[in-house]
């Protein structure tokens, strides 16, 4: 809360953009498989460590607009899937080290799903939040591709007979990505072979 508080002391800071996650999306109470919008709110209560830590988060920010001290700011959210794409650097976090745990498992990967979203989308999508003057207060969910951890595995191995699963993957509305912010995503699958191709895995 120290930017917000930063924010609410510099009248010339009209507009904030923060870096959420889907985290703070997905555990609203759906049953699966589920069809997710920027309207759902993950339960705090249904989460914990991390995921937790993402939803409270932004509940916070959009609390402080409620506050006399706030009141005069716009906020605007970018929740992103699992963020994929080649790397800067050879370093293996994050994102890095979940697809080379997904291509290591392969098809004895869990029968889960798996929201992506490229790397420079995410990035495209802050820059437009901040520049779009018909942006106010809204919420953007950025998916372009959900896959199941265990078929991702197997695409990141080169096959292309993927097995059966009972599991069927989630779908997103994100067409405020491309109605307000004016974007076209790129293939989530293909940035995540793009990700293993880049660092030799």
């Amino acid at each position: 809360m120290s930017v917000m508080n930063a924010v609410a002391a510099t009248p010339s800071v009209k507009r904030v953009v923060l870096t959420s996650s889907v985290a703070s999306i997905l555990s609203c109470g759906k049953e699966k498989p589920a069809h997710y919008s920027g309207n759902d709110w993950s339960i705090p209560e249904n989460q914990s460590g991390y995921l937790k830590s993402k939803t409270l988060a932004e509940k916070a920010a959009w609390d402080f607009l409620k506050t006399p001290e706030g009141s005069h700011i716009n906020l605007v959210t970018i929740c992103p899937g699992l963020i994929v794409g080649p790397p800067l650097t050879p370093t293996q976090t994050g994102s890095v080290q979940y697809l080379t745990s997904f291509k290591e498992k392969g098809k004895d990967g869990a029968h889960a799903p798996r929201s992506l979203i490229e790397v420079t989308d995410v990035a495209l999508a802050h820059l437009n939040s901040a520049k779009k003057d018909q942006i106010e207060n809204q919420r953007f969910l950025m998916v372009e591709s959900c896959v199941l951890v265990c078929h991702l595995g197997q695409i990141l191995n080169g096959e292309t007979e993927l097995i059966e699963s009972e599991v069927k993957p989630d779908t997103f509305d994100c067409s405020p990505v491309k109605d307000v912010l004016g974007m076209e995503l790129k293939d989530a699958v293909q940035a995540s072979k793009d990700m293993i191709a880049a660092i030799g895995a």
